[in-house]
């Protein structure tokens, strides 16, 4: 899996839920160019992230690592 499919994912589950960017960095506690790059691909998540955010979006985990 590349690490562009995984920010998809986050960017899709996002604007579902309907938070922009910067607020799922505020929830986050992270710089909202962290978002950016996250969701480009740029840059890879920790678990800890990974978790947070799946636990932010209410999806499981798993739904951010689809194809």
């Amino acid at each position: 899996m590349e690490f562009r499919t995984f920010g998809l994912n986050v960017a899709k589950q996002r604007i579902k839920k309907g938070l922009s960017a910067y607020e799922l960095s505020l929830q986050l506690s992270k710089d909202p160019s962290y978002i950016s790059k996250l969701e480009c691909g740029n840059v890879n998540a920790t678990l800890k992230v990974i978790l947070e955010i799946a636990n932010i979006l209410e999806v499981p985990p798993t739904t951010l690592f689809e194809e």
